[in-house]
């Protein structure tokens, strides 16, 4: 039986639903290439019709794949490519993630596909879910400590005037050892570190070191602050 969770938050800032499917050869669908999919599927058929027992891996390499693996991969690849919904695909070493507010499509994904879902995430209600999706820069916590958080993308510099300036003011911004060291010790700045700021002025400060260097903001706010 699958787990029913719940999430705070828009997945890419776009999708109030994630549903998880385990599934052994999840990497042929990485990127819906489905002609990649497709291309490895039918090879793999025409090594069982000539008696030999196909393997996922390279060059013939690795653990034998099952009839019952490649009959499961020939429907995902008919479900997916003939969906005529928006939805994504992230691939997670063997779970497959799909991405989707279109919750009748999801619904029938978890009937079709019961025996391999591993979890369903989803807003508490759907009042919460229509406001996620009407405010994408937002996440729900339960005590907010920070008025954001900020997400970082690469940038080839120094910024260690930033990493000195948090330890001077430790109250304003929060951030981990890690991420404090790799400011202090870097020429560049790591992609997807997370900093937590106090409020708006602190904000425009962090803006002013690392502007170029911000990924994304996201805007923390609680159940009461939203009214709904």
């Amino acid at each position: 039986m699958y787990q029913n969770k719940f999430t705070s938050k828009l997945f890419y800032k776009k999708y109030a639903y994630r549903l998880g499917i385990k599934f052994h050869l999840a990497s042929i669908f990485r990127n819906k290439d489905f002609n990649y999919a497709k291309y490895r599927i039918d090879l793999w058929n025409q090594e069982v019709a000539k008696g030999v027992t196909p393997k996922f891996g390279l060059y013939g390499r690795g653990d034998d794949i099952q009839m019952s693996d490649l009959h499961l991969a020939l429907r995902l690849l008919n479900i997916f490519s003939t969906a005529n919904t928006d939805y994504t695909l992230r691939i997670e070493h063997k779970t497959i993630n799909v991405f989707s507010n279109d919750t009748v499509w999801l619904d029938s994904l978890k009937i079709k596909l019961h025996d391999h879902i591993v979890d369903f995430l989803e807003p508490a209600d759907t009042n919460i879910a229509l406001h996620l999706l009407k405010n994408p820069d937002i996440e729900i916590v339960k005590n907010k400590e920070y008025e954001y958080k900020l997400k970082t993308r690469y940038a080839r510099q120094s910024f260690k005037s930033f990493g000195e300036w948090c330890q001077k003011f430790p109250n304003h911004v929060k951030i981990s050892n890690i991420f404090l060291n790799e400011l202090l010790t870097d020429t560049f700045l790591s992609e997807g570190r997370i900093i937590y700021v106090k409020d708006k002025k602190t904000l425009n400060i962090v803006t002013l070191f690392i502007g170029e260097g911000i990924q994304s903001v996201t805007t923390l706010v609680t159940i009461e602050d939203l009214d709904i």
